[in-house]
């Protein structure tokens, strides 16, 4: 079918959370991308203050989070990086919905 974008639906816990194309679930989402060479270091550093942090290969991201607090977070324990801003992917926006939709 030319033309016809994938549709797609997000669950979480049991109920539908989200609905439509990638692009359209994703919007205005975005994520940053950590570039350090001690990767590992920065994950578990993020991960020690509760921020959303995954790996892409060896890139640390984080969906949803301010540059400026990554880049804080980095420093207080000592670890240089480059953090950009990058367009979300599904799995970072249904890690968002997640987080939302998580039970206090």
């Amino acid at each position: 079918m030319r033309g016809c974008a994938l549709q797609a639906l997000l669950m979480s816990r049991g109920r539908a959370v989200a609905a439509g194309t990638e692009a359209d679930i994703i919007g205005t989402t975005t994520a940053c991308e950590v570039d350090t060479p001690d990767w590992a270091a920065a994950f578990a550093a993020l991960d020690d203050v509760g921020l959303p942090v995954t790996l892409n290969g060896r890139r640390v991201r984080l969906a949803d989070t301010a540059p400026e607090k990554i880049t804080q977070a980095l420093q207080t324990v000592g670890i240089t990086a480059d953090v950009r801003q990058v367009p979300a992917t599904l799995e970072e926006k249904m890690t968002v919905i997640d987080r939302v939709n998580a039970p206090a």
